[in-house]
């Protein structure tokens, strides 16, 4: 099994009268929210969220399904028909509460899109914790590496953007990064900073400096987005490269028959997130 993964950031909702002041930093509100059945309707799409629990009635995990009908054939007074039957053909998730990340399954049959299942997510506990004055936003772990691959393998950049969430988790992790984002946001009250830097020439330039790198990190470690418009060495036309694209991949070498807790807390102990792991 395959699995991929996106980090949670509990942002206060614009004027919204129920908020509270530090509920951004209670990570059980999601857990909460993941604790009961809940079906709801999503672009176009109606899904099925179930919660695994463990021995102490914790959500540990669940499923994710989106429903679609088949024609089965069924037995009916020993004779055999032909029936439209609905169906959930579901995706696993696994949570890792300490790292506020959530894993999931990987399979393009039930979701053809790894992006729409953060999007369904996200619909979900804007549903739940509108009450607590919070918006949810999952971000996806992204490959390392690949923001100065497409740097140095650029004959000309045009465009360089960051996105980054306001911070409300990643630790000591970029500390310096973290408190100008602190700051901006306690001036501003902003859940976001959109930085972008342009030259229609494609002459920018730039290098891993003490500016840059905090910001290449935070978006690869689930906090942000960043986006590259450029022209590679020997290719005639841009093109434009986004870390969302590039998803970090988790395997899980075992088979399972069920999932159940004890299924669950397998696949939890065998996927190392290494580098992406940010709480000190």
């Amino acid at each position: 099994m395959k699995f991929y993964a996106g980090r949670f950031s509990l942002v206060p909702a614009n004027q919204n009268l129920f908020y509270q002041l530090g509920s951004e930093q209670k990570f059980t509100y999601a857990l909460e929210a993941l604790h009961h059945e809940c079906e709801f309707n999503h672009n176009g799409l109606s899904l099925l969220l179930e919660p695994i629990l463990d021995t102490h009635n914790n959500v540990i995990g669940g499923k994710l399904g989106r429903q679609t009908s088949k024609t089965l054939p069924l037995k009916d007074d020993g004779k055999l028909i032909k029936r439209r039957a609905i169906l959930y053909p579901y995706i696993l998730f696994i949570l890792v509460p300490e790292e506020q990340i959530i894993l999931f399954q990987r399979d393009r049959t039930v979701f053809s899109s790894d992006l729409q299942v953060f999007r369904h997510l996200e619909y979900f506990f804007e549903m739940q914790l509108l009450e607590k004055g919070l918006e949810v936003s999952i971000k996806p772990l992204t490959a390392k590496g690949k923001f100065w691959d497409a740097i140095t393998t650029s004959e000309k950049i045009y465009n360089i953007r960051f996105v980054l969430e306001m911070p409300n988790f990643l630790g000591s992790t970029e500390k310096n990064l973290r408190d100008t984002l602190k700051e901006i946001r306690n001036l501003t009250n902003g859940t976001k900073l959109d930085i972008a830097v342009n030259n229609k020439n494609g002459e920018l330039k730039l290098g891993p400096d003490e500016t840059i790198q905090p910001m290449v990190n935070w978006s690869e470690n689930g906090a942000g987005e960043w986006t590259v418009r450029r022209k590679a060495k020997g290719h005639k036309k841009p093109t434009t490269i986004k870390n969302s694209d590039q998803l970090a991949t988790f395997e899980y070498d075992n088979d399972i028959d069920t999932t159940d807790e004890a299924a669950i807390k397998d696949i939890y102990s065998h996927i190392d997130l290494g580098s992406y792991k940010v709480k000190k």
